[in-house]
């Protein structure tokens, strides 16, 4: 059942961390299995029904090495999951630039998980709740991370190639003993 933070899902308390940290583990382990929860915009709610196993002795081929990307607004958060995260990027943009992405994201039917939210509500809760979280809990994080992206774009892709490569020579330039192929 999700947990609720007085009906605010933008605080650190309303998530499954703990269980994100125990499956983060799992995959560095390079052994075992984790569920990939589902989760339904449309009810807000986990929906079991939709998650996947990953089982990771089927995704083991030869000497090929995983590579485990999390993301999220809020991962830098808890102290356990930062202890876990061998370079930690911090993608940094404006808040005119925030909204805007939301709200493309959230009045767009046929987006990413189907919200088709109506532009009123996406900004009462932008302006009631999600501006406000993000100030409490995901701007302060900023200090975790190894490397802060300026980012002022609406990108289509997350990783562009210009990015990547950006990110390549930054990460070699910090640190000399990441191979240069990051």
């Amino acid at each position: 059942m999700d947990r609720i933070c007085k009906g605010n899902w933008d605080c650190p308390e309303s998530l499954h961390t703990d269980q994100l940290v125990r499956d983060v583990r799992i995959l560095k382990s390079g052994t075992g299995s984790i569920v990939v929860p589902h989760y339904d915009f449309s009810v807000s709610r986990r929906d079991v029904g939709k998650s996947r196993r990953v089982d990771l002795a089927e995704m083991a081929s030869g000497d090929q090495q995983l590579v485990i990307i999390v993301e999220g607004l809020m991962i830098f958060h808890d102290a356990a999951l930062r202890a876990l995260c061998d370079i930690r990027v911090f993608i940094d943009c404006d808040e005119d630039t925030r909204f805007m992405r939301r709200l493309a994201r959230d009045t767009d039917p046929n987006g990413v998980g189907g919200r088709g939210r109506s532009a009123a509500s996406v900004y009462r809760a932008w302006s009631n709740v999600v501006k406000p979280a993000h100030h409490r809990y995901v701007e302060p994080t900023k200090r975790f991370a190894h490397l802060v992206v300026p980012s002022h774009k609406v990108l289509h892709c997350p990783l562009s190639l210009s990015l990547s490569l950006s990110l390549s020579v930054c990460l070699t330039q910090l640190t000399p003993n990441v191979p240069s192929y990051l």
